[in-house]
């Protein structure tokens, strides 16, 4: 056998495992997933009663915020809207942004064009509402960078309304002085430690929560929808079955006097 078929052989050999163990692993994740699913139901999520984070764009050329918003909704565990906005000019927004504030909108973040020698970003904590002009964040830069700018700038804004401060680890919390140092930062979000701050303190804001479980763990809680698969049927009549031999306890009338 030349070394040229060995060669062939030795590739199609190496590809041949890669494909089983491939498969392999791909099973085992499907059985983990099976057994998961029959032990508790799988996960079930629920919205609680409050308001939402709102992002308001009043640019005069808006850019699409949806993976922005995607992205804190998933990280905070907090509903997280985006609405069109309108910005007269002249004065910074602040009574616009307020105006969200008496619908369903418990935290503003107010995004406007403003003048290139006005603060880049006002935070009103205790007011619920910031105000982020983008003006002076995308000058001179392209479409892209400032797009990432501007992506840091509104998670910086979020944070700082619920009371986060400058972080020491990876996250957009670290000193800004320029727009320039944001395109620094080696995160484009605040750290999952962060997240989870926000979402304790939620409450205080009157903001909704996401909350995700198991399903077995939401039908002890005492919020899980009715079953829709054979798995959650069986929790649900084995959680709510009267035991067959339940516990007697006998009166003794002296012990009750």
């Amino acid at each position: 056998m030349n070394k040229s078929v060995k060669m062939k052989l030795a590739t199609l050999s190496v590809a041949a495992v890669a494909v089983i163990s491939a498969g392999a692993d791909t099973t085992n994740r499907q059985v983990r997933g099976s057994s998961m699913v029959r032990a508790t139901g799988g996960w079930v999520t629920r919205t609680t009663d409050g308001t939402k984070i709102l992002l308001a764009d009043a640019r005069k050329v808006s850019s699409d915020l949806e993976a922005v918003r995607a992205e804190m909704q998933t990280m905070l565990n907090i509903p997280v809207l985006v609405r069109t906005a309108q910005h007269q000019g002249g004065v910074a927004p602040y009574g616009e942004a307020r105006g969200f504030l008496s619908g369903d909108a418990g935290l503003v973040v107010f995004v406007y064009d403003g003048g290139s020698g006005e603060p880049v970003m006002s935070t009103f904590p205790e007011n619920r509402i910031a105000l982020v002009n983008i003006t002076p964040i995308v000058a001179g830069v392209d479409r892209e960078k400032g797009l990432s700018r501007i992506e840091k700038e509104l998670w910086r804004a979020v944070a700082y309304l619920a009371g986060n401060v400058f972080s020491t680890m990876p996250s957009v919390m670290r000193p800004v002085f320029a727009p320039s140092d944001l395109d620094g930062l080696e995160c484009r979000t605040i750290n999952p430690m962060e997240a989870n701050m926000i979402n304790t303190v939620a409450r205080n804001f009157g903001l909704a929560r996401i909350q995700r479980t198991t399903y077995r763990s939401a039908l002890r809680q005492g919020w899980a929808p009715p079953p829709t698969n054979e798995f959650q049927k069986a929790i649900w009549e084995k959680e709510h079955a009267v035991p067959k031999n339940p516990m007697k306890i006998e009166f003794d009338p002296k012990k009750g006097k």
